[in-house]
């Protein structure tokens, strides 16, 4: 395995900078898998999430864009997608999360899409809901459990279970946990606790 430093540009294997900003590192397949948000320096508003493919976390192969911006929705014209989250789900196929918005950050969702594989076009879903609700949140983090379980954490420290499929939300665990906390939320798990 080659060596990957810290604050040097990675390439993609036409020569390109890395584009994944918000990254999100899946492995499947003997294969790392990097979502991230594609960025341009024109504008701010939802061009796609790409996907970038590599063996060994040094050389990486541009795929195109995981999921692109739609017609019209949470993630039509004039729209943000940020901060994507990718799940293998345990019964099959991958579950994206991310947060999407109005371009002045007024109007907060939780999104979600889907691909029945990992290296599939993922289609947008729209926002799991919880209660019947959309989530209206903004920075996001995903947490699986040993035992499948998957959770979404929110800013302000809000964490939602999510039912076994991924596809929605079951339960609001914890509400409030870092009041006034707009950074998203972290966990690892280390012998038999969780830290966030």
């Amino acid at each position: 395995m080659g060596v990957v430093r810290n604050g040097v540009p990675w390439f993609d294997q036409y020569h390109k900078p890395v584009n994944a900003k918000a990254g999100c590192l899946v492995q499947a397949n003997d294969h790392y898998y990097l979502f991230g948000e594609y960025k341009t320096n024109d504008e701010n508003k939802f061009i796609g999430f790409s996907r970038y493919v590599s063996t060994d976390l040094e050389h990486w192969q541009y795929t195109g864009l995981a999921l692109g911006p739609q017609s019209s929705g949470l993630l039509g014209p004039n729209r943000i997608g940020e901060r994507v989250k990718v799940l293998a789900a345990p019964a099959g196929g991958y579950v994206m999360l991310m947060h999407t918005d109005d371009l002045g950050y007024t109007d907060p969702h939780v999104g979600l899409a889907t691909s029945p594989t990992i290296d599939g076009t993922f289609e947008f879903q729209g926002p799991p809901l919880f209660n019947g609700e959309p989530i209206h949140m903004w920075d996001l983090g995903t947490f699986v459990d040993d035992d499948g379980t998957a959770y979404l954490l929110t800013h302000e420290g809000n964490i939602y279970q999510l039912a076994p499929d991924y596809r929605s939300v079951v339960a609001l665990i914890v509400r409030d946990i870092a009041p006034r906390e707009k950074n998203r939320r972290r966990c690892f798990a280390r012998a038999i606790a969780i830290f966030c």
